[in-house]
């Protein structure tokens, strides 16, 4: 998993992907890739490439966003489509958790570990 440092806005991003086509990305888990992949592995073990942002505002408050599946609060996270980068994932993660825009993003931590998440 890897994770990247950043400050938002709602109106300004640098990168590929522009605020329309963000908003066209939005899907369903069942849409997704992983939703795909899942629908023809069902809960087979699988390698995942996601990011999780550290989101501060200008007053150093850390964004948490709350999941609506286990009502945990947690820092925006998304899994990588095909054909999205790392930066792009970090990006659209960002903005469906929060609806903020990623102006910057630095990478600082990269983990690979051998816990293994159950499939839903």
């Amino acid at each position: 998993m890897s994770s990247g440092c950043m400050q938002a806005t709602r109106f300004l991003v640098d990168g590929n992907l522009n605020v329309e086509e963000m908003l066209v990305l939005q899907s369903s888990f069942e849409e997704s890739y992983l939703g795909r992949l899942r629908k023809w592995i069902g809960k087979e073990r699988v390698i995942i490439t996601a990011t999780r942002a550290v989101v501060f505002n200008e007053w150093g408050q850390l964004l948490l966003i709350r999941r609506r599946d286990n009502g945990r609060w947690v820092m925006p996270a998304g899994v990588m489509e095909l054909e999205e980068s790392g930066y792009d994932c970090l990006v659209r993660g960002v903005f469906e958790d929060s609806g903020l825009v990623v102006e910057a993003a630095i990478l600082f931590a990269i983990w690979s570990v051998p816990q293994v998440f159950q499939a839903v």
